[in-house]
């Protein structure tokens, strides 16, 4: 049978609704528990250490300054200095600490889903992989586990020390001058906002990418892998059809995700404009009025830069884990899909004492077409 006939034969049974979120996680805790104090620790660690060097540095460079231009003397600009340089040193301490347990607990939380993954495949009934692509299941297994890492990394390290950087970038500024703080405070729940209505859209859109792609692979696989049989069949131009048609419909949901993450940016990169204008402009007015120090906006400058980035991180870490999420809700589609057909407990072994295939005045051709591939074949 061609890989087209085998998805038409299955493709008008009832699909299962799309998975919720919270199946994701659970299958990805069910294993990430294991290892939940020391990934507690690394995210401490990533945290301090991040936290020490974007956040430290910028404070200290404030006196720094204040002291080059108030011509303080050597002992108290080294001072400054001196202190910079033990921020540097311990956060890359605490860094490089955390990157070495991630490596270690991630590949073996990966290598656990990895065997579940399968273990969960191959134990499914004959059913399942009749109205399977082979080659899709396999790429689904491969994803399922990168998909965990890129939410680990994201939630545990870029996710977490991005808002140890927003929080104590904010405190802050709030400290230097509240009208500045309440500016940053105020652009941020907006930006939140805007930014979660543009991802829900975007988290649509990836799933719908995500299973395109996956069956565009799965075509490839299959027809590779039985490319035999297609050739014995004279079914060549028929997969190249099927296959192109695929791969079409594909580009269409790739397209509309990129396009609409485009946009996404686009709007984002406004607001950040605005911020920048309201920010710089008004640290300005108020060191005109002298109620700043030179010190204080080159400080307001850094945690800006700072918090911007923050945000940016934000914006391209949540498109990361909506991807990621739309790629693992393939495999725990499969997860709860239930066993039709059981193995019976103490079931007796098969045994086969013959075995034979008999073709009788067998004729076969595809439809639509004159020529039979087989004319009573005996």
């Amino acid at each position: 049978m061609s890989e087209e006939n085998n998805f038409k034969k299955h493709s008008n049974k009832n699909q299962p609704t799309e998975v919720k979120l919270s199946r994701v996680f659970f299958y990805y805790w069910k294993f990430a528990r294991n290892y939940k104090w020391w990934y507690l620790l690394i995210t401490l660690l990533e945290g301090v250490g991040d936290g020490l060097f974007m956040v430290g540095t910028p404070y200290v460079s404030k006196y720094l300054i204040n002291a080059l231009n108030d011509g303080a003397d050597w002992v108290v600009i080294e001072k400054y200095f001196l202190i910079i340089i033990l921020i540097y040193i311990f956060s890359s301490l605490f860094r490089r600490l955390a990157v070495h347990l991630a490596i270690k607990y991630d590949v073996d939380c990966i290598n656990d889903l990895i065997k579940y993954a399968f273990k969960n495949v191959i134990s499914k009934d004959i059913s399942f992989f009749d109205n399977s692509f082979v080659g899709g299941l396999v790429n689904k297994m491969q994803k399922f586990a990168v998909a965990f890492n890129t939410l680990v990394e994201g939630l545990r390290g870029d996710l977490f020390t991005t808002v140890v950087r927003i929080v104590f970038s904010v405190a802050i500024v709030f400290l230097v001058d509240v009208r500045i703080g309440l500016v940053f405070i105020i652009w941020f729940l907006v930006y939140i906002t805007v930014t979660t209505l543009l991802l829900r859209h975007k988290l649509k859109l990836d799933y719908i990418k995500s299973k395109s792609v996956s069956k565009r692979l799965s075509v490839a696989a299959d027809a590779v892998g039985n490319a035999f049989n297609i050739k014995t069949f004279s079914a060549q131009k028929k997969e190249m059809a099927y296959h192109g048609k695929v791969t079409d419909k594909s580009r269409e949901a790739v397209l509309r995700s990129w396009n609409w993450g485009n946009f996404s940016e686009v709007i984002t990169s406004l607001q950040f404009l605005i911020l920048e204008v309201v920010a710089l402009g008004w640290s300005l007015k108020l060191w005109s009025r002298g109620e700043l120090t030179v010190g204080d906006i080159v400080m307001i400058q850094s945690y800006f830069a700072l918090f911007l980035s923050a945000l940016w991180s934000i914006d391209r870490l949540f498109k990361r884990l909506v991807q990621a999420i739309s790629d693992a809700k393939e495999m725990v589609e499969i997860f709860d899909q239930k066993v039709k057909i059981k193995d019976v407990k103490n079931a007796q072994k098969l045994k086969v004492t013959k075995g034979e295939i008999v073709f009788q005045n067998t004729t076969f051709s595809y439809p639509n077409q004159k020529e039979n591939v087989f004319n009573r074949f005996n």
